[in-house]
């Protein structure tokens, strides 16, 4: 089933304040589930790639 958007004019002061902290505690809840990026870059291992050799 289809569902239409709401018009937010229509509803009252109460409706809209609850419509919003509902939604607002949604992407809260998608912003905790970020999974950290953990960094395992080794410099050393590629230092070789930018450093200038002498010729």
């Amino acid at each position: 089933m289809l569902a239409m958007p709401l018009d937010l004019d229509a509803l009252s002061p109460e409706e809209r304040k609850a419509r919003f902290r509902k939604r607002e505690a949604r992407l809260q809840e998608k912003k905790e589930e970020e999974p950290e990026v953990v960094d395992s870059f080794d410099t050393e291992r590629y230092k070789r790639f930018w450093t200038k050799t002498k010729k």
